[in-house]
């Protein structure tokens, strides 16, 4: 298993459908206010159906992966978690 498809298996794992959904739409608003031309993938806002949840965290990789072969990623504001019991623990 690639790198990527392993944190992707554990944010799935971790987080609700709720938490990585509303992770995705507060990454697309801040992606929105850049004050820079951004060329990203279509992602749609709302994802519906089965495998909503791997689907939302993919989302998530391809807007980040986006933003990076842009280096756009610094112009972003740094996320943290409240809490590290908020977070998987999990050695990559």
């Amino acid at each position: 298993m690639y790198a990527s498809e392993s944190k992707k298996s554990v944010l799935s794992d971790f987080y609700s459908t709720r938490a990585i959904s509303g992770a995705k739409n507060q990454l697309m608003d801040d992606i929105s206010r850049l004050e820079t031309y951004v060329i990203l993938p279509h992602v749609p806002k709302r994802r519906d159906g089965d495998n909503r949840i791997a689907r939302e965290v993919d989302d998530i990789f391809t807007l980040f992966t986006a933003l990076d072969e842009q280096k756009q990623l610094e112009k972003l504001p740094r996320y943290v978690a409240e809490s590290p019991d908020n977070m998987p623990s999990v050695r990559f």
